[in-house]
C-alpha cells in the first residue's frame, strides 16, 4: 500500500532477509555495493488497466536500466581504502545485516560506516555499532572521536 506504482527490493542469499522496498522514481546515481555472491534484484510495476492489451503493452511508461560492474576489493577505494591506508571497518556479527564491532580503535583508524557506503542505504534496516577500547592505560581516560 505504501508503494503504488510499483517497487524495488534488492536481497543477498549470504545475508539475513529485509523487507525493505525503494519506491517511486529510481532514477540519478544509484550504487548498490554486494560483498556476496548472490544478489537478488526483485522487481514489482503496477500497470494501470488502460494499459493491459496485447498492443499497447509495449508503450507502458515502465523504464528499466541496469548497469553492473565488478571490482576487485584493491579498486573500491571509498569503502574499503588503500593498501597503504587500508579502512577498518569493524567486524560484522554473525546473523546480522551490518552490525559491526569495532575493537582497540587507537591501534588503527577505524572507519564506521552506513551497509551500503557509497551506495544506497538497505531500506527496512537499523544497524548498531559497538566501539569498545579493551586496553586499559592507567590514568588515562578513553577518547572516541567521530567526524564526518
Amino acid at each position: 500500500s505504501g508503494c503504488p506504482q510499483g517497487w524495488m527490493q534488492i536481497s543477498e542469499r549470504e545475508r539475513p532477509y529485509t523487507d525493505g522496498y525503494w519506491c517511486g522514481d529510481g532514477r540519478g546515481f544509484n550504487v548498490y555495493f554486494s560483498e556476496t555472491s548472490t544478489t537478488t534484484l526483485t522487481l514489482k510495476k503496477f500497470i494501470p488497466m488502460d494499459y493491459i492489451h496485447f498492443e499497447g503493452l509495449l508503450q507502458s511508461p515502465f523504464n528499466f536500466r541496469l548497469t553492473y560492474k565488478t571490482l576487485r576489493r584493491s579498486d573500491a577505494i571509498l569503502r574499503y581504502g588503500n593498501a597503504t591506508s587500508p579502512k577498518n571497518r569493524g567486524d560484522l556479527v554473525d546473523g546480522s545485516l551490518c552490525d559491526r564491532i569495532f575493537l582497540n580503535c587507537d591501534e588503527y583508524t577505524c572507519s564506521v560506516q552506513s551497509p551500503n557506503f557509497p551506495g544506497l542505504y538497505p531500506r527496512h534496516v537499523t544497524c548498531h555499532f559497538l566501539i569498545k577500547q579493551t586496553r586499559y592505560v592507567p590514568y588515562a581516560k578513553p577518547l572516541i572521536t567521530i567526524h564526518q
